[in-house]
C-alpha cells in the first residue's frame, strides 16, 4: 500500500465513523484495521509514522506493533478478504468474561498483572488517568479484576499496554454489563430519636439559636440514617464519611458554647452540654473486624480474628469526627505507607471469604490503623532502604506488629497518632477478670471454639458465684462514677473485657449500649449490667477525647 493511500485512509478517520460492535464482540477486531492502527497509536503518533520513512521510528517497538503495520499496509488481511475498511469478523467473548465499554485508570498504583488464574503482578503500572478499553473480567479470592487494553493518547508512542488489573483501579462508570460498578448489598436502618439512647435525660429547655441549631443537626443525622453493609453492618461509602464531617461539625459547634453565650448558670451549661454529647454519640458510624484484611496474622489466628484493638479505635476515631487524613505522619508519611502495603500484596491480603479492601485507597480505617502498626515497627532509615531490604525489612516489621497488635500501648500509641488523648483507668479489675474469665470460657465451649473440656468449663461457670466476688449493684455504682463524666465531657469510650475491646455507645440506668466488632456483628447491642457485670466490661477502659 503507497503512502498516499495510507495517509486517505488516515484522513477517512475523521469523517466516517467506527462501525458499532454487537454485544459480546470483541471491540477491536470489529474495527476496520486504518481505524484500529490510529486508535491504538493516537492521531499525531499515526500521522508523525506515515510522513516519516516506511520504516517505523526506533522509539515504536516494531516487533509488538507488526501485525497492525501489516494489516494496515496490506501485507496480511485481517477482513477475510473484504476490501479495505470493512469489519473483521467479531471474536466471541462469553458473557462470563464481562466485555463492553471504556474505563479509566484512577489509582496511580494500578498494577498490570497477568491472566487468570495466576493474575500475577508483573512490575509494570497503568499510568493513571489513562483510558483504557475493557475485554473481560474475573475473580480471585474474592476480588475482581478486568481485562483491558490502553486506548493511547494523541502524540504518545506505542506499544499500548495490554492485561489484567485489579477492578478498584478503575472508573466503570462507562462500563456494561458484569464489569460495571458494583452496588454493594445495603439495608437502611430505623431512625432513631432522643428515646432511644440509655440514660438520656428530658431535652434541655435551651432556645438559644446556638443551641437549638445542633439539636437540629442531630436531629437530622437521627432521622436520616446511613445505609449498612449487609454482611457485617457497617455504614457504606460516602454516606459514611459524611456522616463523620457531621460528627466533626456537631463537635465543634458544642466546643464554641459557653455559659455567656446561652446565658446560662455553670450547672445548667454542664447538663446542656452532657445531653448534646451523649445524645451525638451513638450516631458514630460502626467498624465490624470480620471484616478487616489479614495483615496482622499470627500463627493459626487470622488478622480479623485478633484486631478488635484495631477495630474499636477507628470507631473511637470517627466518634471523634476524624479521619485517615488525621494521622500525623509520625511513622511515616502516605508514601511510606503506601510502600509498605505494596510490599504485602499477595501475602497478607488475600481473603477467600470476605471480600476485603486490598488497594491502599481504599482501606477502611482499621486496616489503615494495622498498616500503621506495621509503619511504627519499621527502621527510622526505611525510606532510603533499595527494594529488597525494604521489603525484608516489612516483613520483620510485620512480625513485630502482629505480636504487638493486642498490647495496650498499641491502642495508646495509634489513638494518640490521629490527635486524640486517650487516658486508661480500671474497674474492679481483679474481680472482673475472675467473673470475665469464667464466663469466656463457657461462651467458648458452648459455641465449641477452642476449649478442650467443655464439660469443666460449664461446670466452673455454673459453680461461680459471681455475686460473691461482686454484686452487679457495686459494679454498677462503681462503673457510672468512672464513666458518666466521661461521656458528659464528650469522650469516646473505649471498653476492655476479658480478652476483647468493644466500644461504648451510652449507658443509663437499665442498660449498656455498645458496639461489639465481633461476635455477630453486634451494631448498637444493649446489654443488662448483669451480662455488662459476666462478660467482665470495664476492667480496663480508655477514656478518649480530641
Amino acid at each position: 500500500m503507497t503512502r498516499r493511500k495510507l495517509r486517505r485512509l488516515y484522513a477517512d478517520d475523521h469523517t466516517t465513523a467506527a462501525p458499532a460492535t454487537a454485544p459480546g464482540e470483541n471491540i477491536q477486531s470489529a474495527m476496520p484495521p486504518h481505524l484500529m492502527l490510529q486508535r491504538t497509536l493516537g492521531n499525531q503518533a499515526l500521522q508523525r509514522l506515515l510522513e516519516d520513512t516506511a520504516t517505523p521510528p526506533q522509539r515504536i517497538q516494531r516487533g509488538l506493533l507488526s501485525d497492525l503495520w501489516d494489516m494496515a499496509s496490506g501485507a496480511i488481511s485481517g477482513t477475510g478478504g473484504s476490501a479495505p475498511g470493512a469489519a473483521s469478523p467479531a471474536t466471541p467473548i462469553s458473557s462470563a468474561d464481562g466485555a463492553g465499554g471504556a474505563a479509566m485508570v484512577t489509582d496511580s498504583d494500578a498494577r498490570l498483572r497477568t491472566g487468570p488464574p495466576d493474575l500475577k503482578n508483573t512490575g509494570t503500572k497503568f499510568t493513571k488517568g489513562s483510558k483504557v478499553e475493557i475485554l473481560g473480567s474475573a475473580k480471585k479470592d474474592g476480588l475482581r479484576y478486568v481485562h483491558v487494553s490502553q486506548v493511547m493518547d494523541d502524540g504518545a508512542y506505542g506499544p499500548p499496554l495490554s492485561g489484567w488489573t485489579r477492578r478498584s483501579n478503575l472508573d466503570l462508570s462507562g462500563a456494561s454489563g458484569d464489569i460495571a460498578p458494583e452496588t454493594v448489598d445495603t439495608t437502611t436502618p430505623g431512625a432513631t430519636g432522643a428515646e432511644d439512647v440509655p440514660g438520656l435525660n428530658m431535652t434541655p429547655a435551651i432556645e438559644h439559636p446556638a443551641y437549638r441549631n445542633i439539636i437540629t443537626l442531630i436531629e437530622a443525622m437521627e432521622a436520616s440514617p446511613v445505609p449498612v453493609e449487609k454482611q457485617h453492618k457497617e455504614e457504606t461509602g460516602d454516606a459514611r464519611k459524611e456522616r463523620v464531617q457531621k460528627i466533626a461539625e456537631a463537635r465543634a459547634r458544642i466546643a464554641e458554647l459557653t455559659p455567656d453565650v446561652l446565658n446560662v448558670t455553670d450547672d445548667v451549661f454542664s447538663n446542656s452540654v452532657a445531653y448534646l454529647y451523649r445524645r451525638l454519640a451513638p450516631l458514630a458510624p460502626y467498624y465490624n473486624q470480620i471484616a478487616n484484611t489479614n495483615m496482622l496474622t499470627k500463627g493459626d489466628k487470622k488478622g480479623w480474628q485478633r484486631t478488635c484493638n484495631i477495630t474499636v479505635p477507628a470507631m473511637v476515631v470517627e466518634g471523634l469526627g476524624k479521619s485517615r487524613a488525621d494521622y500525623d505522619g509520625r511513622w511515616g508519611d502516605t508514601a511510606l505507607l503506601q510502600q509498605i502495603f505494596d510490599a504485602l500484596e499477595g501475602k497478607y491480603l488475600a481473603r477467600a471469604k470476605y471480600e476485603a479492601a486490598a488497594d491502599f485507597e481504599a482501606l477502611r480505617l482499621p486496616d489503615y490503623m494495622s498498616l500503621i502498626g506495621i509503619a511504627r515497627q519499621m527502621p527510622k532509615d526505611a525510606a532510603e532502604m533499595d527494594a529488597d531490604k525494604f521489603d525484608k525489612a516489612v516483613s520483620k516489621a510485620r512480625d513485630k506488629a502482629a505480636g504487638a497488635t493486642t498490647a495496650h500501648k498499641t491502642i495508646t500509641d495509634v489513638l494518640t497518632a490521629f490527635g486524640t488523648v486517650p487516658q486508661q483507668g480500671w474497674i474492679s479489675t481483679g474481680k472482673l477478670e475472675t467473673i470475665g474469665t469464667a464466663r469466656r470460657d463457657y461462651t467458648r465451649a458452648m459455641l465449641g471454639a477452642g476449649v478442650k473440656d467443655k464439660e469443666a468449663a460449664k461446670a466452673k461457670y455454673e459453680a461461680l458465684d459471681a455475686d460473691a466476688i461482686l454484686t452487679v449493684g457495686a459494679y454498677k455504682k462503681s462503673v457510672l462514677k468512672a464513666i458518666s463524666p466521661l461521656l458528659d465531657a464528650g469522650a469516646q469510650i473505649v471498653v476492655g473485657m476479658e480478652n476483647h475491646f468493644i466500644r461504648l455507645d451510652a449507658m443509663g440506668d437499665d442498660a449498656v449500649q455498645i458496639d461489639d466488632p465481633g461476635y455477630g456483628t453486634l451494631k448498637n447491642a444493649r446489654l443488662t449490667w448483669q451480662q455488662a457485670r459476666d462478660f467482665g466490661m470495664f476492667k480496663t477502659y480508655w477514656s478518649v477525647t480530641a
